[in-house]
């Protein structure tokens, strides 16, 4: 008798505590779209990117979401600028003329 009760509190119970998730109101200020304008998009995981076109296609204003697809993707280019800068030096003035030398030869 003594079991039953403890399994039937449990079961009364156990939903009341379990944990609430928040979803958003509007599919256009989730996590992952925050996480995408703020880290850009090369940041998302595959699983990640995939629920942020996801939430993109629920969002009602259109023309939010074109405003938001064009802040992440500014915010990428610029983010792939500066990195791009890393490659200078004797490895690059070679890899120019190596790419210059068979262009040369390649057409000549």
């Amino acid at each position: 008798m003594v079991k039953f009760f403890i399994i039937a509190a449990m079961v009364i119970l156990m939903p009341l505590f379990a944990q609430m998730v928040d979803k958003p109101t509007n599919p256009c200020n989730s996590k992952i779209i925050k996480k995408a304008r703020s880290t850009g998009f090369r940041s998302l995981k595959f699983d990640e990117k995939i629920q942020y076109y996801l939430d993109l296609k629920k969002c009602e204003n259109k023309n939010l979401v074109k405003m938001i697809k064009k802040e992440v993707n500014t915010n990428q280019l610029k983010s792939d600028a500066d990195n791009s800068k890393l490659f200078f030096g004797k490895t690059s003035s070679c890899a120019y003329c190596v790419i210059a030398l068979l262009v040369y030869l390649a057409f000549a």
